[in-house]
Order: C-alpha cells, then sequence, then structure tokens
C-alpha cells in the first residue's frame, strides 16, 4: 500500500518546494554580484539586515524555466554539455567576499539566461549585459551569451558580452564603498539607483523614501 497523502501537508509541501527550491542563506561579508551592481542603498539594507525579497510569480517563474533548461539542453546538438549554476566568487577587502553564479558555461562561453516580458526593449539588458560581463572576467571567460526569452511571446534574443575591465575596476569601486558603508552601519544617503527602473520594483521603496535626506 501507498503512503496515504494529506492534501493540506501537500499543499505546504509544493508551496515550499516552489518559493524556497535550491534556496541559500547568506554567508557571513558575502555580497552577491546583483547587489554589486545594483543600487547601493537597496544593498545596504538587504546585507545589514540579511533579508530577501519576497518572491514574485515571476521569479518562480524564471526559477522553473532554468530547472528545465538542464532537461532540455541534455540532447542538443549546440548546447549539450552545459555545466549549470555554476558558482564562482571574488576576495574583497576585509574578509568580504563577492560572489555569483552563472546560469551556464560550455567550453570558455558563459550562457546567462533572463526570463523576461520584452527581450529587444527591456529596460534591464544594461544590468544583465553588466551582470554577465561580470560573471566573465570572475571565471576567466572570454565571452558570454546574455539570452533573454520574452515569456509572452517565446521571442528570444541573443547578446554577444565580453569581460571589460572598466566595467570590472568600476563594480569593484562601488563594492569597497558599500563595504565601508555597511562596516560603519551607515546607510548610504547619496545614493541613486543605478538603473531607472529600480525604485518601481524595490522591495524596500517605503522604507527608503522615509530615510532619504530631505531636500
Amino acid at each position: 500500500m501507498g503512503v496515504e497523502i494529506n492534501v493540506e501537508d501537500l499543499k505546504r509541501r509544493l508551496q515550499d518546494l516552489f518559493v524556497y527550491y535550491d534556496y541559500r542563506p547568506r554567508r557571513p561579508r558575502e555580497i552577491y554580484v546583483t547587489e554589486a551592481i545594483s543600487c547601493q542603498r537597496k544593498a545596504w539594507l538587504r546585507i545589514h539586515y540579511n533579508a530577501s525579497p519576497p518572491p514574485t510569480s515571476a521569479m518562480i517563474a524564471g526559477k522553473l524555466f532554468h530547472i528545465a533548461l538542464q532537461e532540455m539542453f541534455k540532447n542538443d546538438e549546440i548546447l549539450k554539455g552545459c555545466q549549470f549554476e555554476v558558482e564562482c566568487s571574488y576576495n574583497l577587502p576585509r574578509g568580504w567576499v563577492l560572489r555569483g553564479r552563472a546560469d551556464a558555461i560550455l567550453n570558455d562561453t558563459i550562457f546567462e539566461f533572463k526570463f523576461t516580458r520584452e527581450p529587444f526593449f527591456n529596460e534591464a539588458k544594461d544590468m544583465y549585459y553588466l551582470q554577465t560581463s561580470l560573471y566573465c572576467k570572475m571565471l576567466s571567460k572570454p565571452k558570454g551569451f546574455l539570452i533573454m526569452i520574452d515569456r509572452t511571446r517565446w521571442v528570444v534574443d541573443v547578446i554577444t558580452v565580453e569581460p571589460k575591465e572598466q566595467l570590472w575596476n568600476e563594480t569593484l569601486q562601488r563594492v569597497t564603498k558599500l563595504i565601508d558603508l555597511l562596516e560603519k552601519k551607515t546607510l548610504p544617503r547619496d545614493e541613486s539607483p543605478r538603473f531607472k527602473f529600480e525604485c518601481e520594483h524595490c522591495e524596500w521603496k517605503m522604507f527608503c523614501d522615509k530615510e532619504k535626506p530631505k531636500t
């Protein structure tokens, strides 16, 4: 006889799988690549309070899509042999670590997938390009492909990315400043989001507006 399944237990279990699958707690003195390239106020708040944003439906859908990629690529003529979810890290001052996770690597090429609504006009494209470029630098790969997939129309855009030294140096400068503020427990006061769309979707917007200096 099979094990009897309680409906409520099943619902809770599936909810946890969808939301917390592959969840990894933040390690001490760790800064994610996505935080290094985004608004410093948002990054400071997340790291200082060790908080993660509540998952949205788009985030969960993207997570499921990334899981499916491994099965899709298994026997593909071009993409079979990919390594998935490849971790990378870079040692920062005073014991801090910059850490990221590239979606896939095949030989000397990084693949970063973004499950979006508008691959050709998405306002986050510059941020995604920067993220992919940093992964190339951290993993010593000469190039990457930023693959943007419109989840509404299933249109694919592929953008070639290189590890640009200027982008890397600018990011290290931003991270060093962020570390200084974190260690001083001083919230960034004069930092605007690097990308305009960040405020609209920020989980800290209400708190941030109250803390901004009055002009």
